[in-house]
């Protein structure tokens, strides 16, 4: 049921199916192979050994927490509309694949991105590691490494943001790839809104 590690969900999916507003969902280091939705409000972290009580015990550099998205669809995707008390922490999101938002999409949310390794998501339209449309989500301390936008309309790389008042601070944002018709971005390509970019 999920209420302690010796009854923890198989899934990250399915912890995040019962999950609601202010609930935390607490995954232990491994690889899991899935494309998650988190909903508003829910914090999902990684890091943990699996034997942990509090939130400060975990290291999630150390007990790296991998979800994958094996080249099929969007590793995660956020609800609409959903706060900054919603959060992604601690996970290596990799081998995402879709046309827009490979890694992580926020579409129209303000989510919470931070302390997480985005790595080798591919996109046609922009977006591969991160796409941000509309919303005012936080982006910091995150290692944004290897991801490729290539198509009709390849725009940003490593993050895309559009139409958004996004906080980009703190990151590692390194050899990430954008080519195609238009214009296009390897590290970050900002289309209207009013994002703050700083620190990286």
């Amino acid at each position: 049921d999920g209420t302690a590690w010796a009854t923890a969900f198989p899934t990250v999916q399915a912890a995040l199916n019962v999950a609601t507003n202010a609930d935390s969902v607490w995954v232990a280091q491994g690889t899991y192979f899935e494309n998650v939705t988190i909903s508003n409000g829910v914090a999902l972290y990684g890091g943990f050994v699996g034997n942990e009580l509090v939130l400060e015990a975990r290291n999630w550099i150390t007990n790296r927490t991998i979800l994958d998205g094996r080249q099929s669809n969007t590793v995660v995707k956020v609800a609409q509309g959903a706060s900054t008390t919603t959060r992604i922490d601690g996970f290596t999101i990799r081998n995402g694949r879709a046309s827009y938002s490979g890694g992580i999409d926020c579409d129209r949310s303000s989510v919470t991105i931070v302390n997480n390794r985005i790595l080798w998501n591919v996109t046609t339209n922009g977006g591969a590691g991160i796409g941000v449309y509309s919303g005012s989500p936080v982006i910091a301390s995150n290692l944004i490494q290897g991801n490729t936008a290539n198509g009709s309309f390849a725009g940003g790389a490593g993050i895309d943001c559009s139409s958004s008042s996004a906080i980009i601070a703190n990151n590692r944002i390194v050899a990430n790839s954008s080519s195609g018709a238009g214009p296009s971005a390897g590290g970050i390509s900002c289309w209207g809104g009013s994002p703050q970019i700083y620190n990286n």
